[in-house]
């Protein structure tokens, strides 16, 4: 079984790979951006694929924490959010700025202040 801290870098690297391929950005990062313009049903969609993002990540922070892996501090809810959001992110920053810094190195970033 994987540990929590593998499982979040491993999520951390689908971005990555995205965004190496010519800065792309992933898809519901793309549609999530613009969903005040988007039919209802792919507005729900992409609103589906994020809430499936973040149960996911939400149930191995608090796997991490529960393992002792991760500090207990902030709820697993609030770390998931901040997780997809800082990936989501630093593509479209990445992309604004011409290069920036990857999503591994963001997710590395936020990961040290996370470890116990």
């Amino acid at each position: 079984m994987f540990t929590a801290t593998e499982r979040l870098r491993a999520y951390a690297r689908l971005f990555a790979k995205t965004f190496e391929n010519d800065r792309r950005i992933c898809v519901c990062g793309m549609l999530g951006a613009e969903t005040d313009a988007l039919p209802e049903g792919i507005r729900a969609e992409v609103g589906k694929s994020f809430k499936l993002s973040a149960a996911w990540l939400e149930s191995v922070i608090a796997q991490g924490q529960g393992a002792g892996e991760l500090r207990p501090e902030q709820p697993a809810s609030n770390l998931s959010a901040l997780w997809l959001g800082a990936l989501e992110g630093s593509m479209l920053v990445g992309r604004g700025l011409g290069g920036y810094q990857s999503p591994d190195a963001i997710a590395e970033t936020l990961m040290a202040s996370w470890k116990k």
